[in-house]
């Protein structure tokens, strides 16, 4: 009987140091820092890259049939509310009425960033939570961040 509970108490500590290492890999690693990244970026990129699959997949079929089936996907997979609301925003976004070609490459521009931005920032959450370095001398500027975003995406 001792022995069982000698086990148990080794198995409670063993479990507790285990627990104790994850939390701090977490805290270094910024897992939650990171995974808030991703969604933020993620949410914002939503958009620009379902505008973008529909106006790829608009080379083959009609654009509204090709919405109408992916707005469906949506609203089986997250509800009607989500569907409409994100039907809603791809209208706003890229169907505007009365802009200018400039406003149009505008929003081209801040969508394209929106949408690379997340596969970036997935990037740097992956090289950090697996230590991979980053380069020796980090690029910067426009033409750095416009190639980073490209090589993540």
């Amino acid at each position: 009987m001792n022995d069982k509970g000698s086990k148990i108490r080794q198995l409670r500590v063993t479990t507790l140091a285990m627990a104790r290492d994850i939390g701090a890999w977490v805290v270094q690693t910024k897992v939650p820092f990171m995974a808030a990244a991703i969604a933020f970026f993620g949410t914002l990129s939503l958009a620009p890259l379902m505008a973008f699959a529909i106006s790829l997949a608009g080379l083959f079929v009609a654009e509204a049939v090709i919405e109408d089936q992916l707005l469906m996907a949506v609203a089986e997979n997250f509800g009607p509310e989500t569907a409409v609301f994100l039907d809603e925003l791809i209208k706003a976004a890229f169907r505007p009425s009365g802009s200018g070609p400039v406003l149009a490459l505008i929003g081209l521009l801040i969508s394209v960033f929106f949408a690379t931005n997340m596969f970036y920032w997935l990037k740097v959450a992956l090289n950090s939570v697996w230590d991979v370095a980053a380069a020796d001398r980090p690029r910067t500027g426009l033409l750095a961040m416009f190639w980073n975003r490209l090589l993540a995406a």
